[in-house]
């Protein structure tokens, strides 16, 4: 088993029901983000281990076992974090079975759930909920229109546009909530108007089905 095999395997072996496994799991975790970021066969690879994004998606929204414990705390939201920025990296690099895999096994709802934990007024924060909404917009576009890849860049898998599965995105943000968080978020003018310009962005094209998400101007973040 090589290296890369043996950090996937250590995620997706992460049991849930105990929660003092969680501290180990960061270390894991930055390794596992590390491999992934830029490589399409470690996606690929993460991605079709049985229960790696089960496993991911549960870290992302693992609980605070004592709020007043701020070490524990600080873990938590590691594991939290990393685990997005490994889901991440796998849907923006994943084939149309990545992308359906990561939308029947709950990843909208964890986008959804950080944004919405993501509070305060500080720039950290800011950033962080324009992050966990720009993926969300991330997804819903590619579904929408499609992804074509590019004879400059091979690592950006390509499909069709998928009415299904872009309206099962809408259905399941609305499900959480989300359509309210953006609401709010529309107001919230943290990182340089940079939150309220893509809540608004995803709140109009959430509104309006069929319509063209092309938008390049987000993909510089």
């Amino acid at each position: 088993m090589s290296k890369d095999q043996e950090i996937i395997e250590a995620v997706a072996a992460y049991d849930s029901k105990k929660q003092n496994q969680q501290y180990p799991i960061v270390d894991s975790l930055s390794l596992l983000h590390d491999i992934l970021l830029g490589n399409p066969d470690n996606c690929k690879q993460a991605a079709y281990t049985p229960k790696v994004l089960i496993s991911l998606i549960k870290l992302s929204l693992c609980k605070h076992i004592k709020d007043f414990d701020r070490e524990e705390k600080k873990e938590t939201d590691k594991v939290r974090n990393f685990s997005l920025c490994c889901l991440q990296e796998i849907q923006r690099l994943g084939d149309l079975s990545v992308q359906y895999d990561l939308i029947e096994k709950g990843y909208i709802r964890a986008l959804i759930h950080a944004a919405s934990l993501c509070g305060g007024s500080s720039m950290q924060n800011d950033i962080w909920v324009f992050v966990k909404l720009q993926s969300t917009f991330q997804i819903y576009r590619d579904l929408n229109d499609g992804r074509i890849q590019q004879t400059f860049n091979q690592k950006f898998a390509s499909f069709a546009p998928q009415s299904y599965l872009t309206d099962c995105v809408k259905d399941q943000i609305e499900l959480e909530g989300g359509n309210e968080e953006v609401d709010a978020l529309i107001f919230n003018i943290g990182w340089f108007n940079k939150v309220k310009d893509i809540a608004s962005n995803l709140k109009y094209f959430l509104t309006v089905t069929g319509k063209d998400c092309t938008n390049r101007e987000w993909d510089q973040f």
